[in-house]
């Protein structure tokens, strides 16, 4: 009886560190994109030529790579399964969550 309890809360305590490495790299990912200003940044420019036979460029657009927003539901939605494993785990073994 007491070796299937033990097998039940690696499996706990694995469910866990899964839940966190994910969750962590998430996270980590989520971080490295909000830095470059430049995937939040969109633009469109339309050139006219100087002279009635001056050469004609192409016009030149960027579009929005991120959404703030977006990112906030991300974050939030990785960071509410983080701590139902971390309660789940916690009730199920019988041991504080940590802080």
């Amino acid at each position: 009886m007491k070796l299937k309890m033990t097998k039940k809360m690696n499996q706990v305590l694995a469910v866990e560190k899964g839940v966190k490495v994910r969750t962590y790299s998430a996270l980590t990912e989520m971080h490295k994109a909000a830095q470059v200003a430049a995937l939040f940044q969109g633009f469109s420019k339309t050139y006219t030529p100087l002279a009635e036979d001056g050469h004609p460029q192409a016009p030149q657009t960027q579009k929005v790579q991120k959404n703030a927003e977006e990112m906030f539901a991300e974050a939030q939605k990785s960071l509410v399964d983080l701590w139902w494993g971390v309660l789940s785990s916690s009730r199920t073994t019988g041991r504080r969550a940590r802080r």
